[in-house]
């Protein structure tokens, strides 16, 4: 008894939700064809609107101090095991606030 009743709870509910559903349209297409209202679909995004990821090369350029956790956000192929390496070569150091550690870039690489 008490699994049906359950059940009947989630079919009221999943008819509730229908109802709810053609209602909007209804109203919808009421204000289109008598208030000359005309409603348009909100489009979904793009992935092509979506910020492409940059190389590490690129990423860097742009900047004289990073942190290993901004690159991996916005480099995001980049492997962090292979960043410190990576960063050396390119001409950078870490160094270390007493609230955070960074690179900063020393000479062109």
């Amino acid at each position: 008894m008490f699994a049906d009743a359950a059940g009947s709870g989630f079919y009221a509910e999943d008819r509730l939700a229908g109802v709810k559903f053609l209602g909007l349209h209804r109203v919808a297409e009421y204000l289109e064809e008598e208030e000359s209202i005309r409603i348009e679909e909100i489009p979904m995004p793009s992935f092509s609107a979506l910020p492409q990821a940059v190389s590490l090369e690129t990423y860097l350029a742009g900047r004289d101090r990073t942190t290993i956790a901004e690159i991996l956000k916005a480099v995001p192929d980049a492997a962090e095991k292979e960043l410190p390496v990576r960063l050396k070569e390119a001409g950078w150091e870490p160094r270390r606030s007493a609230t955070e550690r960074f690179w900063l870039k020393t000479h062109n690489g």
